[in-house]
C-alpha cells in the first residue's frame, strides 16, 4: 500500500476533500472521526500579539482619561480654595495695618478718641484680625503653626500699644512715644502674612494634577497610531480591508482624545486667565490697601514724633505708586490712582510744624485715605470672586468633557479587543 508525502495512507484521505492551504492532515486512529486540520500560518500569533498590545495601550489611555477627569476637577476646586485662603491672609494683613492706622489716629487726640469710640474701633479691628487668622488656620491646617506665631507677634504688639494708650489718656507724652516705637513690632507679622499668602498663591497653578491632562492627550494619540497600525497589519494578513471592532475603536479613541484635549484646554485656559487677570488684580488691590494704611500710620507717627521725618511715608508712597501701575484692569488702575492722588495732595497740606497738623491728620488726610482703602478692599473682593467663579465654571465645563472621554476610551478598549478576537476565532 502506498503512502502520501505527509505520511498518511491514501485510504485515510477522504476522496474529493482537498487539504486546506497552510494545513497538515494529521492521521487518526482507526474508527475515529474526520482528520484534524492544523494551521501552520503565523496569523493567529500576530493577532494575539496585537490584541495584547492594544489592551495595554488602551488600558493606559483609559486609566489616564479617568484620572485626568478627576484630578484636574479636584485641582480646580483646590485652586479656588487656595485663592480664597491667599486673599484671607492678605485681608488679615491689610486689616492689621488698618488697626495700626486707627490706633495712630486715636493717639493724635487720645481724649477725643476715648470718648467717641475710636479706641474701641481699633480694638474691634485688631480682634477681627485674630478671627481671620483662626479661620485661615481652619481652612488650611498646614499654615496653622505659622499663623499661631503671627498671632503671638500681634499679641505682643497689642500689649505694647495698650500700655502706651494707658499713658496717653493721662496726658503723658510717654504714651505717644511708646506707640511710635511699637510700630516696629508689626514688621514681623506683616512679613509673615505676606509670605504665607505667596505660598498659597503658588499652589494655585502647580502640582501633579495639572500634568495629567497633557499625558492623557498624548496617550490618546499613541492609541490612535496603535489602532491604525493594527488595522493595516490585520487587513494584510486576513485580506479584509475593514475590521469593524478596530474601526469602531479607532473612531472612539479619536473622539476620546478630542474630548480629553478640549477638557485639558479648558483647565489650562481658566488657570491662565485667572492668574494673569482677576487674581492678579485682587492681590494687588489688597497689597495696595495694606501699603496705604501703613503710609497713613507713618504720617501720624511723624506728627507724634516730628524728629522721625517723612522718609518712611515717602518710601511707602513710592511703593504704592508702583503697585498701582501693575493693575491689569485699566479702569481699576485709573480710579485707584485718582483716589491715591487725592490722599497725597491732602497729605502735602498737613505740615508737621503747624499747630493744626494733628487735627488735619484726623480729618483732611484721613477721609481720602479711607476712601482709597475702602475702594481697594471692594475691588479686591470683586476680583477674587471673579477668579473663583472662573475656576468653578471651568470645573462645570471640564467634568462632562472628561467623563465623555473616559467612557469613549473604555468602549474603544472593548471594541478593539472584540474585533481582534473575532478574527482570531476564525483560526482556531
Amino acid at each position: 500500500m502506498s503512502t502520501t508525502p505527509t505520511g498518511t495512507t491514501a485510504a485515510q484521505q477522504q476522496p474529493g476533500a482537498p487539504s486546506a492551504p497552510n494545513t497538515t492532515v494529521v492521521p487518526t486512529r482507526t474508527g475515529s472521526a474526520a482528520p484534524v486540520l492544523v494551521h501552520k500560518t503565523p496569523t493567529p500569533r500576530l493577532i494575539r500579539g496585537l490584541r495584547n498590545a492594544l489592551v495595554i495601550v488602551l488600558l493606559l489611555f483609559s486609566g489616564l482619561t479617568v484620572v485626568a477627569t478627576v484630578a484636574p476637577e479636584m485641582a480646580l476646586g483646590s485652586s479656588a480654595a487656595d485663592i480664597t485662603l491667599g486673599q484671607q491672609l492678605r485681608g488679615a494683613r491689610a486689616t492689621l495695618a488698618e488697626a495700626d492706622r486707627k490706633a495712630s489716629v486715636a493717639f493724635l487726640a487720645p481724649a477725643t478718641a476715648a470718648s467717641n469710640g475710636e479706641w474701641t474701633d481699633y480694638q474691634s479691628t485688631i480682634d477681627q484680625v485674630s478671627a481671620m487668622l483662626l479661620r485661615a488656620a481652619a481652612d488650611h491646617p498646614g499654615d496653622a503653626s505659622g499663623l499661631a506665631t503671627v498671632q503671638t507677634q500681634i499679641s505682643d504688639y497689642r500689649r505694647s500699644v495698650d500700655a502706651a494708650w494707658t499713658l496717653a489718656v493721662t496726658g503723658s507724652a510717654a504714651g505717644p512715644s511708646q506707640f511710635v516705637a511699637a510700630g516696629t513690632k508689626l514688621d514681623a507679622p506683616l512679613q509673615a502674612l505676606a509670605t504665607l499668602a505667596l505660598q498659597s498663591d503658588a499652589r494655585v497653578d502647580t502640582g501633579p494634577s495639572w500634568q495629567i491632562g497633557p499625558w492623557a492627550v498624548a496617550a490618546g494619540w499613541i492609541a490612535v497610531a496603535s489602532l491604525v497600525l493594527s488595522a493595516i497589519l490585520v487587513g494584510r494578513r486576513t485580506h479584509r480591508v475593514i475590521n469593524i471592532g478596530i474601526t469602531a475603536g479607532l473612531l472612539l479613541v479619536l473622539g476620546a482624545a478630542a474630548l480629553a484635549s478640549q477638557a485639558n484646554g479648558v483647565v489650562a485656559q481658566s488657570v491662565k486667565d485667572v492668574t494673569t487677570t482677576s487674581l492678579a488684580s485682587a492681590r494687588i488691590n489688597l497689597d495696595s490697601r495694606t501699603t496705604a494704611e501703613q503710609a497713613k500710620a507713618a504720617e501720624d507717627r511723624t506728627l507724634l514724633q516730628t524728629s522721625r521725618g517723612d522718609t518712611e511715608w515717602t518710601q511707602l508712597n513710592d511703593s504704592l505708586t508702583k503697585q498701582l501701575t501693575t493693575l491689569t484692569d485699566v479702569g481699576e488702575q485709573t480710579y485707584q490712582t485718582m483716589l491715591w492722588n487725592a490722599y497725597t495732595t491732602a497729605h502735602a497740606s498737613v505740615s508737621p510744624t503747624a499747630a493744626t497738623a494733628k487735627a488735619e491728620a484726623r480729618t483732611t488726610s484721613l477721609a481720602p485715605l479711607v476712601a482709597f482703602s475702602t475702594s481697594a478692599q471692594n475691588l479686591a473682593a470683586q476680583d477674587a470672586s471673579a477668579a473663583t467663579s472662573t475656576l468653578t465654571n471651568a470645573q462645570h465645563t471640564q467634568l462632562p468633557l472628561g467623563i465623555g472621554a473616559s467612557v469613549a476610551a473604555v468602549l474603544a478598549l472593548f471594541s478593539a479587543v472584540w474585533g481582534l478576537s473575532r478574527r482570531l476565532a476564525e483560526y482556531v
